[in-house]
């Protein structure tokens, strides 16, 4: 039996544009740009809580600077700017100032989770115990609660554990909110599965490869967890494929020539699974005279959704992706739709347009005669699950604890890829994440006053920051979707901490340190160097 702590730092956020709207009177209503992931939620909670007709309402979100999960609900200073146009008749506008984002927006992660694992003398995992609590805060934003669900319904990740007794619990704070942020309890549930099964391998004696070898999935078909019956995929199949492409040996071998130099060296593993949202979608393709116009009922964030959503229309109805307009983030001119959460868009969303150019075509070849517009909703009939993992290689200064990531490989598989570029951009970017909660960032409280209110205290990667990293890609198309598409951009920061974790523990276990919590500032790591030291002297 071996048993873990895994304790998440309070992380803020921090997109590249604050929190923003402005809200104009005219024609009897109301517009109103907003920063926001959801724009029909937006406007649909607005009129709720305003008693306004959904109709005077119209919101537009397009250029939006980042949200990372924190743009996903309303917020006191939205609705009142919105309340105040409305009555006074004057345009209004706001704007958070950062220190304003570290004091009220919502925060991320915070979980602390417990884990016994069972294991037999080959290795085999036999049973898992696990704990999950979440903090939240004074008001609970949209989707509060999912980070705590997340956590534990992921588990026991990509293994295949014969007895689980998995709980789960969220408790108020005198906090800001705490709310979803990119990964939203899938870091979490990963975290606390590869330290045990480095744990595991630590107490039998095998390597971390191999213990990870003997337990993961193997069947491409589909998985019952506890938490139910979801997409599978050959797990082990993926790991062997990524380790030859690494040259995992060569990863070892450096290691311990570090080792026997005297040096405090580690790698560390980390597998992670990816559920994808769940639910539709909806989305109106119009063609005429050789171009197509797509309005998506989702939005974009930066993540480069327009050149996708081009891509899979223009193919759909052999046309250029230059001979294909995109629309979205306005109630006015687009469809209904959720929003972009839970890496749900392309495969839900896109999955949305093929079906609509679809039914163009069907009537195209029909003999009809444009334009022709289709509109479509389209609900998953499952949820799609990404897999991949992360390997991290860090050297620890033995005097100082000063830590250096020194090279990361990852393979990632999101079933179809419709952009490969894209799609390694959102690896990257969610890498950088994965690397600031595991090594960086954390906000710190005393007697409820916030002490890391600005980045002067609170720290964040930079460029320099960054080791390499190498990307390895598979595509195993998903079952759950029209597209065969499977969601990415949480990936990074998923898989990156748990294998940065592991690593430094890899790292300083020949000193006797078998516990270490995030982030790894080389404060932490010292004073763990440092209690390792005075217990071997006594």
């Amino acid at each position: 039996m071996v048993a873990v702590r895994v304790a998440h730092p309070r992380l803020a956020p921090s997109p590249m544009e604050p929190r923003a709207i402005a809200v104009l009177p005219e024609g009897g209503g109301l517009t109103v740009w907003l920063s926001t992931q959801t724009p029909h939620r937006a406007r649909a909670d607005l009129a709720r809580i305003l008693s306004l007709d959904p109709a005077q309402l119209r919101v537009i979100a397009r250029d939006v600077g980042g949200a990372f999960g924190m743009k996903a609900s309303l917020y006191p200073e939205e609705v009142l700017a919105v309340w105040a146009a409305h009555h006074l008749g004057r345009p209004v506008r706001w704007t958070a100032s950062r220190s304003e984002e570290f004091l009220s927006a919502t925060h991320g992660r915070g979980l602390s989770s417990e884990g016994q694992l069972a294991i037999d003398a080959e290795g085999r995992f036999l049973a898992l115990k696990a704990r999950v609590e979440a903090p939240l805060g004074h008001w609970l934003p949209n989707s509060a609660l999912i980070p705590a669900w997340n956590a534990a319904r992921i588990l026991p990740g990509p293994y295949d554990i014969p007895a689980t007794d998995l709980g789960t619990s969220a408790r108020r704070a005198h906090t800001a909110p705490t709310g979803i942020y990119r990964g939203a309890g899938r870091p979490e549930a990963c975290a606390l599965m590869e330290r045990l099964a480095d744990a595991a391998a630590r107490a039998t004696g095998l390597d971390p490869a191999e213990i990870r070898r003997r337990n993961l999935h193997r069947a491409n078909g589909p998985r019952d967890l506890p938490a139910g019956r979801v997409e599978g995929a050959d797990y082990v199949t993926a790991l062997n494929h990524f380790l030859t492409l690494a040259d995992y040996p060569a990863w070892r071998a450096r290691r311990d020539a570090l080792r026997a130099g005297g040096a405090l060296a580690g790698i560390g593993l980390g597998f992670y699974v990816e559920p994808s949202g769940k639910g539709w979608e909806s989305a109106r393709v119009t063609l005429e005279a050789g171009r197509a116009t797509v309005e998506f009922g989702g939005s974009s964030q930066g993540h480069g959704r327009e050149t996708a959503l081009a891509q899979i229309a223009a193919d759909a109805l052999d046309l250029t992706p230059a001979d294909i307009t995109v629309q979205h983030g306005d109630t006015a001119t687009c469809p209904p739709g959720i929003g972009a959460l839970a890496s749900r868009s392309t495969p839900i969303g896109a999955s949305a347009v093929l079906e609509a150019c679809g039914e163009i075509t069907r009537r195209r070849d029909a003999g009809e005669t444009g334009p022709i517009t289709a509109d479509t909703i389209y609900t998953a009939p499952g949820e799609a699950w990404g897999h991949g993992c992360y390997l991290a290689a860090i050297e620890i200064d033995r005097d100082t604890g000063a830590p250096h990531l020194t090279r990361m490989a990852c393979l990632d598989d999101a079933g179809q890829l419709i952009n490969p570029l894209l799609a390694e951009g959102q690896v990257m970017g969610g890498f950088a994440q994965g690397l600031g909660e595991a090594m960086m960032e954390a906000l710190h409280f005393d007697d409820g006053q916030l002490l890391t209110g600005s980045f002067m205290d609170y720290a964040m990667p930079r460029a320099a920051d960054l080791p390499p990293l190498t990307i390895h890609k598979t595509e195993t198309l998903a079952t759950t979707n029209a597209l065969g598409a499977k969601g990415i951009g949480e990936a990074g920061t998923i898989g990156a901490p748990a294998a940065i974790l592991n690593a430094a523990l890899d790292a300083l276990a020949p000193l006797g340190v078998s516990e270490l919590q995030m982030p790894l500032t080389s404060l932490s790591l010292w004073q763990a160097i440092t209690d390792a030291s005075k217990g071997c002297e006594t």
